[in-house]
């Protein structure tokens, strides 16, 4: 949950930095300085940075689900399903768990 409460900051950062850029843009400031104010380009990588962590942390929980799921003995259809993606996807990912 902590990866989500980093997002969640991040991401209000952005809107600050966003709001901020275009009210400065719109009382005449030029849009680079606009956007040099507000340090975009570190805004941009934390927010990429921080969309990162996520998904990684996404991939671990399906990777786990996926475990257990089958442990427990779901058909890789009923995953998929439950998941939302491919039963492909799920047959690729519990073949990577057992290799493991």
């Amino acid at each position: 949950m902590q990866c989500i409460d980093e997002l969640v900051g991040t991401l209000r950062r952005f809107k600050n930095a966003v709001s901020t850029q275009a009210r400065r843009i719109g009382t005449g400031t030029p849009a680079v300085a606009a956007l040099e104010s507000v340090n975009a380009s570190t805004i941009r990588q934390e927010v990429a940075d921080a969309l990162d962590h996520l998904d990684a942390l996404r991939h671990q929980m399906r990777v786990a689900f996926i475990a257990l799921a089958v442990e427990e003995g779901a058909s890789m259809s009923d995953v998929a399903r439950t998941l939302g993606v491919s039963r492909q996807l799920v047959s690729r990912i519990a073949r990577d768990i057992d290799a493991d």
